[in-house]
């Protein structure tokens, strides 16, 4: 796949192989979540944008994961982001207008042993760290606010922050709205390497096919992003992690809130599946 709209320059990557070079001021490599919203960002700031992806977009971890925005079980490192990220999602949906099935229903986050009523204190101290609400509920508070919710939960924290998103349309959605700004995207580039242009300026990135010039490059990759930071003495270390996620059919609205343990997190969709 060809931009037609792309600035071609010839560079030549051995004696044997001559690439056709399509320049832009930011390469973003990995059409996720990240990758998707930074192409929008950025393109609504007048940049000129190419995002590339092994696949498709949103088709592995940004696309098949369970949505949930829930802030209560975050580690305080991570919180301030998860708290930009809950403003950026909310942003997204209500004020770009760009559908991607974010509900901010509120979340709680449920005690069902006494040993653990500590993690409810640390919750609090966190969100007042970063000026979040929160608020303590005892076992009556919970069974008045969520009625079906089982007798084993002894007390609960409330956060009207947390919600869900759907992870099927959301960087899709994304991407398209990105795309309308003038950023443009190319699926099945697998970029092998990263290096220096030679003049100083920027970077060149190549694939099997094809190569890209920017100013500056995004690599937005998840699990895969150190495979390209390395060669560039860029280290970053990353765990792959496995959840599993039960999905029911769809059923009458039930769970008005996102329900979390410190064992599970579970939720009702707008669609009806939980």
């Amino acid at each position: 796949m060809c931009s037609s709209g792309a600035t071609l320059l010839r560079c030549q990557r051995s004696k044997k192989e001559e690439f056709l070079v399509k320049q832009a001021e930011y390469l973003i490599i990995g059409a996720g979540i990240v990758g998707c919203s930074a192409a929008y960002f950025l393109a609504k700031d007048n940049k000129k944008v190419m995002i590339v992806d092994r696949t498709y977009p949103c088709n592995e971890a940004s696309g098949v994961n369970a949505g949930g925005l829930e802030l209560l079980q975050q580690p305080p490192r991570s919180l301030p982001l998860h708290k930009l990220s809950a403003e950026l999602w909310d942003q997204f949906q209500n004020k770009e207008g760009i559908d991607v099935g974010y509900h901010r229903t509120g979340g709680l986050f449920c005690i069902l042993r006494e040993e653990d009523l500590h993690l409810l204190d640390e919750q609090e101290e966190r969100f007042a760290l970063n000026g979040l609400p929160v608020e303590r509920l005892t076992k009556e508070q919970v069974h008045e606010k969520v009625p079906y919710i089982c007798e084993n939960v002894i007390a609960a924290n409330f956060s009207p922050m947390s919600g869900y998103s759907n992870p099927l349309k959301a960087g899709v959605n994304i991407l398209m709205a990105a795309k309308k700004l003038g950023a443009e995207f190319m699926d099945h580039q697998v970029i092998t390497k990263i290096e220096p242009a030679e003049d100083g300026k920027g970077y060149l990135a190549y694939s099997d096919n094809e190569a890209f010039r920017a100013d500056k490059v995004l690599i937005t990759c998840g699990i895969r992003s150190p495979k390209l930071l390395d060669p560039l003495g860029v280290h970053i270390e990353l765990e792959e992690k496995h959840n599993m996620i039960t999905v029911t059919e769809k059923a009458p609205h039930f769970i008005d809130y996102t329900i979390t343990t410190p064992t599970l997190t579970m939720k009702q969709t707008a669609e009806g599946s939980s």
